[in-house]
């Protein structure tokens, strides 16, 4: 008898133990809470001129874009022509740019309004994010900038007084540069790499093509953009998980569920320091010294799921559902970087990330010679004009 009540009593606390733990959580991770706090501490603007322009930039011609996001938040954006049809870092591409503007000038009137806040955008760099990082916050009119911003590429590199175009492209690269610096989601750094790509092509083209070898190019480090955009990516989780914290809708609105049942399955903080472990991963691998990247970028992969399945499956199942790959974005970024390289060595340029890394003609475009590289061609290469090289 003795011996059956005490084998009950054991089964039962292990019983009871058990229970508990599958329902306790973990308390944050010093890596998580250095990581919110980073992000706080670049998060401390009550106002920002650039942020409301952007967020108005689509507001009808005679407006004014800043009172008009004021007063029109997450309003849909307008469709506008397409003045590229092909790939800037190839020569006979930008020709046919040149070629293609002169019947489309009138539309540097038509859209005059968008080319005068593009320019005043250029002149700020106050920018900051003012929602708080969420799954539902408002994005800023960007692909609108970027319809801009090709105008003002096009009317440069048609521009017949060629030392006044390369002068603005050179104050253009700069102040994207600049904007770049400040830039705090994954998307705003994307599309403002993209004007930057755009303006160093049109800058290349035109001191090859025009004789202004001995001209050079200097830019900030643009690194910073990207990884403020993972903190913000990693923020909307931590905003995410939070939220779905015994939430009865967790599975769907129209399936509820019991609290205690969620928090069996569910557990934030174990959730939130996964996420902290991939978005430090990135953050390293993105300022990783240039002799370490390559190496690190093709035999490394992001760390998956590492959280105790059996206190946190529902934490599992939804780190398992991000379908996006940041470390193309990485690379992107890091080519941009290296991409001034190119355009002021022309063909005796070496990459940073090794010596054995040299150019190759391709194409109408130079660009580094290697298979990684070359992946993502068009912020690899600039379009070359080869009897001009130096």
């Amino acid at each position: 008898m003795r011996y059956i009540i005490a084998l009950s009593t054991i089964i039962i606390i292990a019983t009871t133990s058990t229970i508990i733990y599958a329902f306790l959580d973990d308390d944050l991770s010093q890596e998580s809470q250095s990581l919110i706090r980073d992000f706080e501490a670049q998060h401390n603007q009550s106002d920002s001129e650039a942020y409301w322009l952007l967020m108005g930039f689509d507001a009808p011609k005679g407006t004014d874009p800043i009172m008009h996001a004021k007063q029109n938040r997450q309003e849909r954006a307008k469709d506008y022509p397409h003045l590229f049809s092909c790939s800037l870092h190839k020569a006979d591409c930008v020709d046919k740019v040149v070629e293609s503007f002169q019947s489309k000038r009138h539309l540097v009137k038509e859209y005059g309004y968008l080319y005068s806040r593009y320019q005043k955008l250029m002149g700020l760099s106050d920018y900051q994010t003012l929602e708080k990082p969420n799954i539902e916050y408002a994005t800023p009119h960007l692909f609108t900038v970027l319809f801009a911003h090709n105008l003002f590429i096009s009317e440069q590199l048609s521009n017949k007084n060629t030392e006044h175009a390369v002068n603005e492209l050179k104050t253009n690269i700069q102040a994207i540069a600049n904007h770049l610096n400040n830039q705090d989601t994954v998307l705003g750094t994307l599309v403002f790499q993209e004007l930057l790509n755009r303006s160093l092509n049109a800058f290349a083209y035109l001191k090859y093509k025009h004789g202004y070898e001995l001209l050079d190019l200097e830019i900030r480090d643009i690194r910073n953009s990207l990884k403020q955009g993972f903190l913000w990516e990693f923020m909307i989780a931590v905003d995410l998980f939070k939220g779905l914290d015994g939430n009865p809708a967790f599975f769907s609105p129209q399936d509820i569920v019991p609290s205690w049942y969620v928090n069996l399955l569910f557990k934030p903080n174990m959730t939130i320091n996964q996420e902290a472990r991939e978005t430090q991963y990135l953050i390293d691998l993105l300022y990783a010294p240039d002799s370490q990247f390559l190496s690190r970028y093709l035999n490394e992969s992001i760390p998956k799921v590492g959280t105790d399945q059996f206190r946190n499956y529902g934490g599992s199942i939804l780190l398992e559902m991000k379908g996006v790959d940041e470390k193309e974005n990485i690379l992107q970024t890091r080519l941009l970087n290296s991409k001034v390289l190119l355009i002021n060595n022309g063909k005796r340029a070496v990459h940073p990330f090794s010596s054995e890394i040299q150019t190759i003609q391709k194409d109408g475009s130079l660009c580094f010679d290697s298979e990684v590289l070359m992946s993502l061609e068009r912020f690899n290469c600039i379009p070359f004009i080869d009897r001009l090289v130096r």
